[in-house]
């Protein structure tokens, strides 16, 4: 019997936007991190790296973008978009 490689996957969610400290569902309204959410994508970044990605996969949101950024960085990999990440669309009332 042949053994497969084994992958593992790691989730990491975006860090802080101004509507999460006011507790704001975001949806697909595309906030950006404030500067907390940039050095939690900092620490982030600095303990999935030990595990030596070899793929990043985020939505397109600019959270997620701006939160795989530091990671992309420290691992030498280039972050591939997909919308279907995206959070759930709500409609018009989840916009605002």
């Amino acid at each position: 019997m042949s053994s497969l490689p084994v992958r593992t996957l790691v989730v990491v969610r975006h860090g802080r936007t101004a509507w999460n400290a006011e507790r704001r569902f975001q949806g697909r309204t595309d906030q950006p991190l404030t500067e907390a959410g940039r050095h939690e994508a900092e620490v982030a970044a600095r303990g999935v790296a030990k595990l030596e990605p070899t793929d990043l996969l985020t939505s397109d949101a600019i959270r997620a973008t701006q939160t795989a950024r530091p990671l992309a960085e420290r691992c030498g990999l280039t972050s591939a978009t997909d919308p279907r990440l995206r959070e759930a669309d709500l409609g018009a009332a989840g916009r605002g």
